[in-house]
């Protein structure tokens, strides 16, 4: 315990749908999100975050927001925004053209067996939306639609006191953050080449009652018309955090039972829970 881990990462572009002040103040707290969330994978709490900035043409007002929302997002992760980097680049730049990208350091205080067998359950956090990946995608489907942007635009979820507290209480084997390839391809990258998994039926089953993102991955795939399988390989489909327990494990209550490891060597979406 106690080594250094880092992360780098961005908004992607997400940030060409910004259109309204809470907007930029929302990508800043994304920008702290995708880096400390990636740092909580390793066990790690974060300690303190680095931002980088880059503009065709400074503009004071929207930089005071992206830094509001990245104090925001370094408060709820409790780490220190210790400096960063502003850039003018007007020829690499259009005219309010801009770019996000942000470095987490954090120490690890947990450590993870990654001994994943078959019957393993998977649990997991919701998401609250589609936090800030496959938007490529997104505005490609928003396009021609007059669907609110407030939705879209929610901050991507902070799970470190979440997350560390539940590695205080219990042993998870593994820990996922679902980010870029969406759900299925971050959970196969964790499970060893032989095994796979089986998830419920996400295109049906309302897993977080209270807390359902479903409807605006509902809206996507229909005015889309994207396929389940690029649904799943795009976005977080209302699952934000994962974690490979044992399958014994008594599952706290803000977590919820999502699948289980077999040795199919696939993803499916089709478990009964």
């Amino acid at each position: 315990y106690g080594n250094l881990v880092a992360s780098c990462d961005g908004v992607g572009t997400k940030l060409l749908l910004a259109s309204k002040p809470e907007h930029y103040r929302n990508l800043g707290i994304d920008l702290v999100a995708m880096n400390v969330n990636d740092l909580i994978v390793m066990g790690a709490q974060p300690l303190f975050f680095m931002d980088y900035i880059s503009m065709g043409k400074l503009d004071n007002k929207i930089l005071d927001l992206i830094w509001e929302g990245i104090l925001i997002g370094c408060k709820e992760a409790n780490c220190v925004l210790i400096g960063g980097e502003l850039a003018e680049m007007p020829d690499i730049y259009p005219n309010g053209g801009f770019d996000l990208a942000g470095f987490a350091v954090g120490r690890e205080k947990f450590s993870f067996s990654n001994d994943i067998c078959v019957g393993d359950k998977i649990i997991a956090l919701p998401s609250n939306g589609i936090h800030s990946n496959g938007f490529s995608l997104v505005r490609k489907i928003l396009k021609d639609t007059s669907y609110s942007l407030d939705d879209i635009m929610r901050p991507t979820k902070i799970y470190v006191d979440a997350v560390l507290d539940f590695c205080k209480k219990y042993n998870p084997k593994s820990l996922i953050h679902v980010t870029g390839g969406g759900i299925q391809k971050r959970l196969k990258d964790n499970l060893p080449k032989n095994l796979g998994a089986d998830i419920v039926d996400l295109f049906k089953y309302d897993l977080f009652k209270e807390n359902s993102t479903h409807h605006i991955f509902q809206f996507l795939q229909e005015i889309g018309r994207v396929s389940n399988e690029d649904m799943v390989n795009i976005f977080n489909m209302g699952i934000g955090f994962m974690a490979i327990v044992n399958y014994n494990f008594n599952v706290p209550s803000n977590w919820v039972i999502i699948g289980e490891v077999n040795d199919s060597g696939k993803v499916r979406f089709n478990k009964k829970i």
